[in-house]
Order: structure tokens, then C-alpha cells, then sequence
């Protein structure tokens, strides 16, 4: 009996004998346990591919502009948005209304930042853009511009810390 069954690994595992086949892929296995196995994961990735290609088959379509969505949900998104020109996203510190909920929501991030950083954009203010902070910052203690005097620039004599030249 024993024998049996390693002639029949064998012949079958390294013959490459494979006389059971899927009849969804046509893969070929050397045991039936092995089709079987296969067949449960082979039936699932098969659903998964018809159920793709319907849904490719049915996207919603805007009735006004003719743009096609993934899903029905994408497409009431851009109808309410678009055509309906609805603001139904309000920011909660503000109260300025936005279309779409990424709007308000990049917006109330500008509070939070104007919050940690000071105040956003604007005469005065060194920050170039709301959502990333301060691009450039004065250095602190800096004494204002020599306005029309002469500078030592491109020369060696480098005032020291005290106003004068340093020996």
C-alpha cells in the first residue's frame, strides 16, 4: 500500500502528470485536494472580475454636463456641487460656506496654522502660504536697513558687534 502511493507521487508530482484541471482557468493540478483548494480561491477572483466589469459597464452619468462617476455617490457629490451650486459645508470657526467638504476642511486647517503660527498672509506677515507656515522669517533683533548710507559691503572692514572695527 505504501509503495502504492509513493509510485503514484511519483508519476504524478514529479512526472509532471496534472490529470485534474480547473474548468474556470483551465490550470492543471497533480491531486484533487489541490483543485479544490484552488477552485475555492479561482471562483472568488472570478466573481470579483465579472463584478468589475459590470460596474465599468454602469457609471452613473451627470444628466446636465454628461460627465460619467464610479459611483453614485461621486456623482450626487459633483450634481449638488455643480449644478446645484449647493454650500453645504460650513466652517465651524468661520462660518464660510464651501461646496465640497475637502474646501472647508483644507480652509479650517488654515485656522489651526494662523493659530500655531500668527496671523496668515498679508502686509507684515512673512508667510507665503497659509497651509505650509512661514516660508521666510526675519531674523529676530534685526536692526532696520541703512536706508540710502553707504554700506561696508565687498570691503574688509567688518563691523564688530559694538559698532567699531575690530583690531
Amino acid at each position: 500500500m505504501i509503495r502504492d502511493n509513493f509510485t503514484s507521487h511519483m508519476s504524478l508530482k514529479h512526472a509532471g502528470i496534472k490529470p485534474h484541471v480547473c474548468e474556470k482557468c483551465h490550470k492543471r493540478f497533480s491531486y484533487a485536494a489541490s483543485l479544490r483548494e484552488h477552485q475555492k480561491i479561482c471562483e472568488r477572483r472570478m466573481l470579483r472580475r465579472e463584478m468589475k466589469a459590470q460596474q465599468a459597464k454602469i457609471q452613473p452619468k451627470c444628466q446636465v454636463c454628461g460627465k460619467e462617476y464610479s459611483t453614485e455617490k461621486t456623482l450626487k457629490v459633483h450634481f449638488d456641487a455643480v449644478h446645484k451650486n449647493a454650500y453645504d459645508f460650513e466652517c465651524q470657526i468661520c462660518g464660510k460656506m464651501f461646496r465640497y467638504r475637502a474646501s472647508r476642511d483644507r480652509h479650517e486647517r488654515t485656522h489651526m496654522l494662523r493659530e500655531t503660527n500668527g496671523p496668515g498672509p498679508g502686509p507684515g506677515n512673512y508667510s507665503s502660504n497659509p497651509m505650509t507656515g512661514p516660508a521666510v522669517l526675519p531674523p529676530p533683533n534685526l536692526p532696520p536697513p541703512n536706508m540710502g548710507q553707504p554700506t561696508n559691503i565687498g570691503s574688509n572692514n567688518v563691523m564688530g558687534p559694538a559698532g567699531n572695527f575690530p583690531v
